[in-house]
């Protein structure tokens, strides 16, 4: 069983929350919490289909990487798993099917699990 955790800024900020409750539908937050229970359930093996690792993209920083996906919708949460807890960092909508995350996105999820390991002495 795996943790789910949501990452908290130094400043009590709670980025994935946030966006949760800001920029979802009822319906695309029911969806969240359904792959959220499979994420607790099943942690990095619970299927592509719902998380999918990042480790294919060329930018190797991205590795630590993965990210919940909610079937037909563009909504992604970034996240990254560490001694039984899976830590939610970073939440977008990506505008199109076409579109790409930006590296933009993904450096922001980047800096957050950076400061997560820190703060806890982990790095």
């Amino acid at each position: 069983m795996w943790n789910v955790v949501f990452y908290t800024s130094p400043a009590g900020r709670q980025p994935v929350r946030e966006f949760i409750e800001d920029e979802l539908d009822n319906v695309q937050r029911a969806k969240l919490k359904e792959r959220l229970r499979l994420l607790q359930e099943h942690g990095p093996q619970m299927g592509e289909e719902y998380a999918k690792a990042l480790s294919q993209l060329r930018w190797k920083r991205c590795r630590a990487l993965y990210e919940v996906r909610m079937a037909n919708d563009q909504t992604r949460v970034l996240l990254f798993f560490h001694q039984g807890e899976a830590v939610l960092v970073h939440g977008l909508k990506k505008a199109g099917k076409a579109q790409k995350t930006v590296r933009r996105q993904y450096e922001v999820a980047l800096a957050r699990r950076a400061d997560w390991l820190r703060r806890r002495n982990l790095r």
